[in-house]
């Protein structure tokens, strides 16, 4: 019998350190001949509320690496990675958005002399405007020499899922899809 999978404030911690640009380390797949299973991962954004994009996927404490966008986001994108056979918490988060530059004049006081004298300079700022966001996680427990599927699906700001099925082969040389035994979770549960 597994052990039950559960680890509060994980998705929280791991999804913030990376949306403020703390560098994760990256996941190291185990080698071929030790024991794992086979993750594939499925990325597929259904709309696009921004004209940029960031992405984080992380697996226990480390980042997965996705592949990259050429251009259009509505692409669907594949990859696959061999995990470990031991508790697996994933997290996912999407964040369209757009930058933006005000320029402002700004009065400043400096010394000339005996006296102050008052200049003005142009300011510029650059911020950046989120137009759409949205995070979500499960945890499950893989077991070794299966293959599973990880799919996330964007559909809007705050409106994801990631989900994980079992690929199991039937017999008619196919295969079968079944819901992993996952615990789904929104980050900040």
């Amino acid at each position: 019998m597994s052990k039950p999978v559960s680890r509060a404030g994980y998705f929280s911690a791991a999804l913030a350190a990376a949306a403020l640009g703390c560098q994760l380390p990256a996941y190291e797949q185990p080698p071929p001949t030790a024991p794992h299973a086979i993750a594939k991962i499925r990325v597929a954004n259904h709309s696009s509320p921004g004209p940029s994009l960031t992405e984080a996927m992380v697996l226990n404490d480390h980042s997965v690496e996705l592949p990259s966008l050429e251009g259009d986001f509505l692409l669907p994108r594949t990859t696959s990675i061999r995990i470990r056979p031991e508790a697996a918490f994933w997290s996912m988060q999407t964040t369209f958005f757009h930058t933006y530059t005000t320029t402002t004049m700004e009065t400043y006081s400096y010394g000339c002399g005996k006296t102050l004298c008052t200049g003005t300079r142009s300011v510029t700022h650059t911020y950046t405007a989120v137009d759409g966001s949205c995070k979500a996680g499960l945890a499950f427990r893989p077991v070794a020499d299966r293959m599973y599927l990880l799919q996330y699906d964007f559909y809007g700001h705050e409106q994801c899922r990631l989900q994980c099925m079992e690929q199991q082969p039937d017999n008619a040389g196919g295969f079968q899809l079944t819901p992993c035994l996952a615990r789904n979770t929104r980050p900040d549960d």
